[in-house]
């Protein structure tokens, strides 16, 4: 990577922390935890006297069904990859671009079809819960080949995943929007035609103005859209097939190649919904080896007792998948709830410079259609993850027809890597720009008719604009030049005002490079223990156990994110994971 471009990223991660002090590392706009469907844990407990048998020629196999239940805690982790925020409960101010005394901090009421007089807050407190339905196969397959077993794992997922978002509004608003800021028509947009609530934007409402002068489109958020519900979804995680052979089969213990794989059963991200359930592991193709085997380092045969140590260790890829993934804008963090408005290089009346001799057209002109940058920064991404780690160290104790596991559980999960597909993303032909809170239209002076203009705000972020309190001149877009008609008629910023307004000269647009591919890596620790007994019936052996689970996501200091970031070329990754406990009742039958 160029000298340049390390400056550039260093330059931005300075900016973005300067900007939002409270923003302690960069965010991701999708969230991916641990699939269901990895847990060597749960698939290890209780399976220890009924799996790896000696002294057998034939086939003999074992099944079991684990009802289980899941739940996240500590939602600052959560939290802190989503909002950037280290407390338990992230609240944000959504208030308008009039409002004296807004907070460097505070959203931009404005983007959200809300009047610029507008106070609310809103909160978010995100949990996940899965209830999961596992079936659990092993096969011996000693009469084939001495040592070669076949385990195979289906979980059925019921997943839950809940924002807990909620808003409370301090001011409802009285302003309507000024003429120009949002439209042509010579009283603007009244505010009984403008929206009620962040909420009502975040689920896809959007405003239709009654005007018919220079109508302008304005399209509702179709993508990340915030709801005020669970997103639930049911589905088979990802169907899981070990195979593997004992190198190893004595009665002082065992070890085993194997080989593992997993078909894509749950769903995809579709970047409709900001944190949307995910069943399994991104309806990724998985494949990888890894190793298992024990030592008993006791045996009792009087009693009928045994202790011994378990390990299962194996490493996985996650081949590429097509994913639909919403993004922000570089350096931009949030910036897929701004709007942007749609540009045309066709200019019709409209020229910009000093005076009305040296103004010349601008390359581009606002063409009366504006959109929230969600619906252009949600692209199609073929989305793959290197490496996946999943280890199992576990104590057994049998005795008799019991059996008591406890043991520790590594997972980790590597950095998602994208690969672009340009031409399918809306932004690839370079006609959209972003608004901020620059006036879009001023008036002729002479006879007040309503021009569209070029202006454009490519340095605006969530929190604001970058005309400030005062934005009807437009004095701070870019390139700002005063506006006049091909008649060399001035342009004002309201009808019979008398201020000249600014245009750009020229409009900065959004390319398909702006666009922020920020992924995430995970990693955790779990303990876990479990119950189990045996009901000894000859050829069938029914068991039944109970047991439980913590698992503790691994902390990252902030300095090395922001390390990371800036040490990235393409894809960017935030180290993001869960912490949750989980509970599950383990039964079947053993058929020797």
């Amino acid at each position: 990577m160029k000298p340049t471009r390390y400056l550039l990223y260093a330059a931005t991660i300075l900016s973005i922390s300067t900007a939002y002090s409270a923003q302690q590392h960069l965010i991701t706009p999708h969230f991916m935890m641990r699939s269901q469907g990895v847990d060597a844990a749960r698939h290890m407990v209780g399976m220890v006297p009924h799996t790896f048998l000696l002294d057998y020629d034939t086939f003999y196999s074992a099944f079991a069904i684990t009802p289980a239940y899941n739940r996240t805690f500590k939602s600052s982790a959560i939290n802190e990859c989503l909002f950037g925020s280290d407390t338990d409960c992230k609240t944000i101010t959504i208030s308008g671009s009039q409002v004296t005394d807004r907070s460097a901090t505070d959203w931009l009421a404005d983007y959200f079809y809300l009047p610029t007089d507008f106070q609310s807050t809103i909160r978010f407190k995100p949990v996940i819960d899965n209830f999961t339905f596992d079936l659990q196969w092993f096969f011996g397959l000693d009469e084939w080949y001495k040592g070669l077993y076949l385990q195979l794992y289906a979980p059925i997922v019921h997943s839950r995943w809940d924002l807990n978002f909620c808003e409370r509004v301090i001011n409802p608003g009285t302003d309507d929007h000024a003429p120009g800021y949002f439209n042509g028509n010579a009283t603007g947009i009244p505010r009984n035609e403008l929206l009620n609530s962040f909420s009502e934007f975040a689920c896809g409402y959007t405003i239709k103005p009654t005007t018919t002068l220079q109508p302008v489109i304005y399209q509702p958020l179709d993508k990340a859209q915030i709801k005020q519900k669970k997103h639930i979804r049911t589905r088979v995680a990802d169907v899981r097939a070990t195979l593997g052979w004992n190198a190893i089969l004595n009665e002082n213990g065992r070890f085993a190649l194997q080989l593992q794989g997993a078909a894509p059963t749950g769903n995809k991200p579709e970047g409709e919904i900001f944190f949307e359930s995910i069943v399994g592991n991104g309806y990724h193709w998985e494949f990888g080896a890894g190793i298992s085997g024990h030592y008993i380092g006791y045996r009792n045969e009087d009693t009928d007792a045994h202790c011994g140590i378990y390990f299962d260790a194996t490493i996985t890829h996650l081949f590429a998948k097509r994913h639909t993934r919403t993004f922000d804008l570089f350096g931009k963090p949030f910036s897929r709830y701004m709007l942007a408005e749609k540009m045309s290089s066709q200019v019709s009346d409209l020229k910009g410079g000093d005076t009305a001799g040296t103004a010349v057209a601008p390359t581009y002109q606002f063409t009366n259609q504006i959109a929230p940058l969600a619906n252009l920064t949600t692209v199609q991404i073929d989305a793959q993850v290197s490496v996946q780690v999943d280890l199992v160290v576990m104590l057994n104790h049998t005795h008799g027809n019991w059996s008591y596991d406890v043991g520790y559980n590594f997972w980790y999960r590597g950095c998602d890597s994208f690969s672009r597909i340009p031409e399918c993303e809306p932004l690839f032909n370079n006609t959209w720009a972003l608004k901020g809170d620059a006036h879009v239209f001023g008036f002729k002076r002479d006879n007040n008719e309503a021009i569209a203009l070029s202006a454009t705000e490519s340095k605006a972020t969530i929190y604001a604009g970058t005309n400030e309190i005062t934005p009807t001149s437009n004095p701070n877009i870019d390139g700002a030049q005063l506006a006049f008609a091909a008649d060399n008629n001035q342009i004002d910023t309201a009808p019979g005002s008398n201020t000249q307004i600014n245009t750009s000269i020229n409009p900065i647009l959004i390319k398909a490079e702006d666009i922020w591919l920020v992924g995430a890596r995970a990693s955790s620790s779990k303990l876990f223990f479990h119950i189990s007994h045996s009901w000894d019936d000859h050829r069938w052996i029914p068991f039944f156990g109970l047991g439980g689970e913590v698992e503790f996501r691994h902390d990252y200091h902030h300095e090395d994110c922001k390390a990371n970031c800036v040490n990235q070329c393409d894809t960017i990754c935030i180290p993001c994971g869960v912490s949750q406990w989980g509970v599950w009742a383990k039964g079947g039958i053993a058929f020797e």
